[in-house]
């Protein structure tokens, strides 16, 4: 009954984190434009997976901060260190996500 309840747990954990990122996915959607969003996305993934592969022993901290570092001197200041924040989040979920064979689904991208 216990691991049952855990189990629910943990669904319901993972469906919050989802559903949040999901809402953050649109309003940066919003506020930057679809393509530009679609561009810096892809940067922050390339950042991320630079860092696991460069940093692989370093604390995630570390890896973090050169991901910042990064994004921030390739977009020239485009996005404020909060809208950076969310958008490198939202990269390293999903390649959690992808790490554990799962398919997050939130970055289908639509032409509005």
């Amino acid at each position: 009954m216990k691991d049952i309840i855990n189990q629910v747990l943990i669904y319901l954990i993972q469906l919050g984190i989802v559903t949040g990122l999901g809402t953050l996915i649109n309003f940066l959607r919003a506020k930057i434009g679809n393509e530009k969003f679609s561009t810096y996305l892809e940067y922050a993934k390339v950042a991320v997976s630079a860092a696991e592969q460069i940093f692989q022993n370093g604390s995630g901290q570390s890896k973090k901060a050169e991901v910042e570092r990064f994004l921030s001197q390739k977009l020239s200041k485009r996005l404020t260190p909060e809208e950076l924040d969310k958008l490198i989040e939202a990269a390293v979920f999903e390649m959690n996500m992808i790490a554990k064979g799962q398919n997050t689904g939130t970055f289908q991208y639509s032409k509005r």
